[in-house]
Formats: structure tokens, C-alpha cells, sequence
């Protein structure tokens, strides 16, 4: 008996493994894609969570450090009480009974602008601004006293986390008793710092030269003025620099900040931002308003005419009961009209009935 055998058709093993090798690689090149779009993407996302919250600190920033400026309140005025009355001298009147002097008085709120370092970054930021938040269902106060502050991460040890709070007590003593709530304006804080920027005084030649320029009548250009960097700021600051504006503020502020790119510890790379803030409660004679343009004098008259406009009295507005000038008096006809009550030439007049349609009404 014969077994006749059929070639059927299939793969061999040669043509399987040539199928295998080419799927691995291009399974291969397919995940190394993928990978790579993944990790895009969360770069991406982090670098948008960075740049929002950069853009929240500068905004709020921007808030607060532009209302800053030094308030007056009533204080204790202590001199008044040193200050007792002397006897009256033999021979003299008793001197009359005077009302008790104030014991209240008008002066600065200390520590209005207060910040200390710790390390390269702040430990502490406390101002008085009028630009408080307003917070949905309370009243919006007038002034309020802001401090910022950096704690240190409970997941990260190498991050910070920056924190805002504020009060309607000004008085530092009283800010620190009240112990407002405080909320967190960004995470991932790698370094925040501060410089203050002071304004140096115009020496005494530079300011003999403005006054003599002003006396020629020439427009004195207003020089921009030195600037001097402090890393802290209190009210002893411009006390200690003479050559400085006896101001309580500086003219500008800087902030160096940078940020986490990604919340992972095993990473190190941050981003750094730099921002540039203007105190406009800043008054020493630096930026000087407009002057408001005066009107111009009245011309004057010869003296005939002079005389006679005193005796006839400066022209004003009508009375009641007295016609204005420029109007004819009575039983004077103005010119142009014809005498004997005739109306001046013109096209006639068409009588009252041609006025409406025939058989209408008014």
C-alpha cells in the first residue's frame, strides 16, 4: 500500500523568528514613543503648575506692595503731662485757668514696612497696605497690616511653602496678639528673597544749580536719583543713612524668587523669576505731580476806560425783572421794520383754512 504525502502550505521556523524579530523592535520603538510623549507631557503639566503659580505670588504681590504707605494714628502724647504750670510770682496776677492740653496726637505707625532674613531667603514680611482682600460676606476694611511667611514642607524637606495672612490690627504688637488665619499662596518654593531699594539725597551743589537754572526760567531736568540696596528693611534704616530721603519706605522693592519644577525629591532643577515692584506711597520730592495750569489774567484796560467800566460796574448776569442788554426798551422799533405797523415785504400768508384738508379735522 502507498502513502502519498502533500506538501501543505505553512512558515518555517527561519520565516518565524524573522516575524518575531521584526515585531519586538518595532513594539520596541512603539513603547520608547510612548515614553517619551509621557514624560513630554508631565514635564509640560509642571511647568504649567510652576508658571501658574509664579503668576499667583506676582499678582498678589503687585496687590499688596503697591498699597503700601505709612499711616497716621492718635497716640499718647507724653510731653504734655512732663509739662506742669509754674506758680505765679509775688506781685504778679494769677495767670487764667487754660483748657487741658490733648493727650492724644497725631503721629506715624512704627514698623510700618518690617522684614528679616534667615539663610538666603525671608523669614518674615510685614507692611501695611491699603489694598486688603475682600472677603465674601464681611466688609472690606480700609488698611490692613499683611505679613508673609516660609514654612518648610511635611513631604519635602528641600521645599518651602509660602504663606499670607492679614489683619485690620496695624499696631505689630496687636497683630501678633490677634493671630489671624493664615493660607497657603504657593508650594514647591525653592528660594524667596527680598531687596529694598532706597533713594539717595541730591547733593548741596546739584541742588544750588536746579534753583539757579529755575531763577534763569529754564525747566530744571529732573536727574534720576541713586539708588541704594538693602537686603533688610525697619524703621532704623534711613535713620542710620544720612545720605538717604529720611522716608519711612524705600522707592523700590525686588523680589528673587525660585521654584521647584516637579514635586519629586530626587530631582534638582528650579526656575527662577525676578520681579520689580514700585512703592507709590514714596513722597520726597523724587516724582513730583503736574502743576495745574491757571487761568489766564484778564487784560487790562487804559485808565479812561477803566474809570468809566468802575462807574458803570462790572458787567454780570441779568437780574430778575431787568431785561439783558442787546434787547431793544420799550416802545422802540427795531430796524428794518416799516412804520404805521405794516409788515415787512414777503411771500403772503395763505388763509387759515387752506392749512387743513377739506372736510378734515385738526
Amino acid at each position: 500500500m502507498v502513502i502519498k504525502m502533500r506538501n501543505k502550505p505553512g512558515f518555517t521556523l527561519i520565516e518565524m523568528m524573522v516575524a518575531i524579530v521584526i515585531t519586538s523592535i518595532l513594539g520596541g520603538m512603539l513603547l520608547t514613543i510612548f515614553l517619551q510623549t509621557q514624560r513630554s507631557v508631565n514635564r509640560i503639566n509642571e511647568t504649567i503648575d510652576v508658571d501658574f503659580e509664579d503668576s499667583i505670588i506676582y499678582n498678589q504681590l503687585e496687590k499688596d506692595i503697591s498699597g503700601i504707605f505709612v499711616p497716621q494714628l492718635f497716640v499718647d502724647d507724653r510731653s504734655s503731662e512732663s509739662k506742669k504750670e509754674k506758680p505765679a510770682q509775688p506781685g504778679q496776677p494769677p495767670k487764667q485757668a487754660q483748657p487741658p492740653k490733648p493727650k492724644r496726637k497725631l503721629a506715624r505707625v512704627k514698623d510700618a514696612l518690617v522684614s528679616a532674613n534667615e539663610d538666603k531667603s525671608i523669614k518674615n514680611l510685614s507692611f501695611i497696605t491699603n489694598n486688603p482682600l475682600q472677603v465674601y460676606g464681611e466688609s472690606k476694611p480700609r488698611m490692613v497690616r499683611v505679613e508673609y511667611y516660609l514654612e518648610p514642607d511635611e513631604n519635602n524637606s528641600k521645599q518651602l511653602k509660602l504663606y499670607r495672612r492679614e489683619s485690620n490690627k496695624i499696631e505689630m504688637a496687636e497683630f501678633k496678639d490677634a493671630d489671624p488665619r493664615s493660607y497657603q499662596i504657593a508650594a514647591g518654593v525653592k528660594q524667596f528673597s527680598l531687596e529694598f531699594y532706597a533713594a539717595k539725597q541730591p547733593k548741596k551743589k546739584e541742588k544750588k544749580k536746579e534753583d539757579e537754572k529755575k531763577k534763569e526760567g529754564e525747566e530744571a531736568r529732573k536727574e534720576v536719583p541713586e539708588l541704594v540696596p538693602f537686603a533688610e528693611w525697619n524703621d532704623s534704616t534711613t535713620k542710620e543713612n544720612k545720605e538717604l530721603y529720611q522716608e519711612l519706605l524705600p522707592i523700590f522693592l525686588r523680589v528673587d524668587l525660585e521654584l521647584w519644577e516637579s514635586s519629586n525629591p530626587d530631582e534638582d532643577q528650579s526656575r527662577k523669576y525676578t520681579f520689580f515692584y514700585h512703592v507709590f506711597a514714596f513722597d520726597s520730592g523724587v516724582v513730583q505731580q503736574p502743576k495745574q495750569a491757571q487761568p489766564p489774567a484778564p487784560p487790562q484796560l487804559p485808565q479812561g476806560q477803566a474809570g468809566q467800566a468802575q462807574g458803570q460796574g462790572a458787567a454780570g448776569p441779568p437780574r430778575q425783572g431787568q431785561r439783558p442788554t442787546g434787547q431793544r426798551p420799550m416802545g422802540q422799533r427795531p430796524t428794518g421794520q416799516r412804520p404805521g405797523g405794516q409788515r415787512p415785504a414777503g411771500p403772503p400768508r395763505g388763509k387759515r383754512d387752506q392749512l387743513f384738508r377739506p372736510g378734515g379735522r385738526r
